[in-house]
């Protein structure tokens, strides 16, 4: 079976998301902040599909997602960012 990982900070679009990834066969992991998403990340076995929608503070984090995608071979990540600082 697929896997995919959801982390977003507000739960207005994770349902609908969830809903359609399982109707197309994934299992679904929801994750409510970007912590807990890299923690997933970290030790859980592969994820086919990570998808994000959370408020990136520094570069640092943004840095922190690419790393463990590469490190875990995830074929497809989509991630819905908004800036809270200067970086960008």
């Amino acid at each position: 079976m697929k896997r995919a990982l959801i982390f977003a900070e507000e739960s207005v679009r994770v349902g609908v998301l969830r809903e359609n990834l399982e109707v197309d066969g994934y299992e679904v992991r929801v994750m409510r902040s970007l912590e807990d998403a890299l923690l997933a990340l970290e030790q859980e076995s592969k994820f086919d599909l990570v998808v994000g929608d959370v408020l990136l503070t520094s570069t640092e984090e943004w840095s922190q997602i690419i790393k463990i995608a590469n490190q875990r071979q995830i074929k497809t990540l989509l991630v819905d960012t908004i800036s809270g600082g200067s970086f960008v």
